[in-house]
């Protein structure tokens, strides 16, 4: 049972993260479009 509920607890940890860097990613999209073209790409690098 202990590792199970730690098992969803690090998925829950991991899907705060993700939606997380996903709302960051959506937003830089949103207010840099420009920086993306000019090939300013480490946005989606600090999730990796």
């Amino acid at each position: 049972m202990v590792s199970t509920s730690l098992t969803a607890e690090k998925r829950k940890e991991r899907a705060e993260k993700a939606a997380l860097a996903r709302w960051e990613h959506k937003k830089a999209l949103e207010e840099l479009p420009l920086a993306i073209h000019e090939g300013v790409l480490s946005i989606g690098d600090k999730s990796l």
